[in-house]
């Protein structure tokens, strides 16, 4: 929320305003509303053009090359050791990954192996539009809902594209003690 000292009537106050944020996917639009907090029901909607000849406005540009980057990125598991005990610390790890220029219904696989192979749990989703952030906790268990033993376990995120892209796999370990 932008907060002004006063409605602009008429004369030549101007704002400019300048907004960064991350894109995901090629096409994202943006929007804006504006309101007086005396009136939060009576909404304005920003539209396209000049609002005055004194300040060319209404342009943006968002580039999205990501050539042979990753699709898949800022992939982390936090805490590295987790200590399911129930003392409150450390009971769960948050699995994060950054999904980018995917579009679609898509598989998000997050999955759990022991270090012989054997996966002990699958956490992955569908997701309507995969682009952007993900969370995803473990609590340290398996299927059926059991504590794994202490040891180290193979973190493997990935997303399905349609053309098969790589970068679109990632593998982390999480340490579990007791």
């Amino acid at each position: 929320d932008l907060l002004f000292p006063a409605p602009v009537r008429q004369g030549s106050p101007l704002y400019a305003i300048t907004f960064r944020t991350r894109v995901y996917v090629g096409n994202t639009q943006f929007s804006a509303h504006l309101l007086l907090t005396d009136l939060p029901t009576r909404v304005q909607q920003v539209s396209a053009g000049e609002a005055t000849s004194l300040s060319q406005s209404q342009s943006l540009v968002a580039v999205a090359d990501l050539g042979d980057a990753s699709l898949l990125d800022a992939v982390t598991v936090l805490p590295a050791v987790l200590t399911p005990n129930g003392d409150g610390v450390n009971d769960e790890v948050t699995i994060q990954a950054t999904v980018f220029v995917i579009e679609g219904d898509k598989r998000l696989r997050v999955e759990i192996f022991d270090l012989s192979g054997r996966r002990v749990r699958d956490l992955s989703a569908v997701a309507a539009r995969p682009s952007g952030p993900h969370r995803v906790p473990w609590d340290g268990r398996d299927e059926g809902r059991r504590l794994v033993p202490p040891g180290i376990y193979l973190v493997r995120l990935g997303i399905d594209t349609d053309a098969g892209k790589p970068g679109t796999e990632a593998v982390r370990l999480v340490h579990i003690a007791y």
